[in-house]
């Protein structure tokens, strides 16, 4: 038998089992797959958060979570994602579509999820708390990002200067103090800012918007950070410590000012005498009392 007769009967043979078109025969093992499913409660556990799944696929794609191997990068910016899943939400930022919005503000997002994490803003809930203070958050991912202040975990580093951080955007953000970069420009004056959320908070001191509302009084701000910080004053929460005496307070900026105390920083400079302080608002008072001079 030739060639073309082998050919053609084997041809034959696959269209009588398989109709048209040329499939490879395999074996019953391999036309059965094995599908490994959890059939009981069990769950599978993150060491490093309370993560849990039922599925050990899903708990191997969380820990690329905790690695700092970020293997897919966005294209248009610098951004790295341990997820390729995260990178295809990423793109989307980089879209001016914003489909989803608040009824009770301003606010608007691409996605919706991300609405309603932000209702929990109006409504006061906070399901996620801290294990380690009595810190709650409205999203897992703030209190994910706030165990980095007790852990001290700072996996990124600059490489111009000795800074470092929790988080990959917090170093891109940091980066621009090196470049000097502002590519966002008030519409009302001409300041300019590195970040966009720094010009819509700054856009509000133009437009009087105070969205963010206090529950315990009749306070009202422009940003939820500082909602936050007020808050803080009703509870008498004050999460910030320092470690070197028994300083309490309600916010990080207000701790790496009191750290100037202990470590003599003194970076604001008088023109008139070369004297030095260790906040502005002494520098300000100074001038004043000294040398009568007066900010317009």
């Amino acid at each position: 038998m030739g060639t073309s007769d082998k050919r053609n009967e084997t041809c034959g043979f696959y269209k009588r089992n398989h109709g048209t078109g040329y499939k490879k025969e395999t074996s019953t093992e391999e036309k059965l797959p094995t599908i490994v499913t959890n059939t009981d409660d069990t769950q599978f556990s993150c060491k490093l958060c309370e993560y849990k799944t039922t599925r050990k696929g899903n708990l191997k794609i969380h820990m690329k979570t905790h690695s700092t191997e970020k293997p897919f990068s966005c294209q248009i910016c610098e951004y790295e994602f341990a997820r390729n899943c995260d990178l295809a939400r990423h793109m989307k930022t980089h879209l001016d579509v914003k489909p989803f919005s608040c009824k009770l503000c301003e606010y608007k997002c691409k996605y919706k999820n991300c609405l309603v994490e932000h209702m929990k803003i109006h409504s006061g809930e906070k399901p996620y708390s801290c294990k380690l203070c009595e810190y709650k958050f409205a999203r897992k991912s703030d209190l994910v990002r706030h165990m980095k202040t007790h852990t001290g975990e700072k996996s990124y580093s600059c490489e111009f200067c000795d800074h470092k951080v929790a988080r990959n955007c917090d170093l891109a953000t940091h980066m621009l103090t090196h470049t000097g970069e502002k590519r966002f420009t008030c519409q009302y004056c001409d300041f300019k800012f590195a970040r966009k959320g720094d010009l819509v908070n700054h856009t509000k001191i133009h437009t009087g918007e105070k969205p963010f509302a206090c529950n315990l009084c009749e306070y009202k701000c422009n940003r939820k950070k500082t909602l936050v910080d007020h808050i803080r004053t009703h509870t008498g929460d004050k999460p910030f410590s320092c470690e070197m005496c028994g300083y309490k307070c309600i916010n990080k900026n207000y701790l790496s000012r009191h750290m100037k105390t202990h470590s003599g920083d003194r970076p604001f400079t008088c023109e008139l005498c070369d004297y030095k302080f260790a906040r502005n608002k002494y520098l300000i008072r100074h001038m004043q009392i000294v040398h009568d001079v007066y900010k317009e």
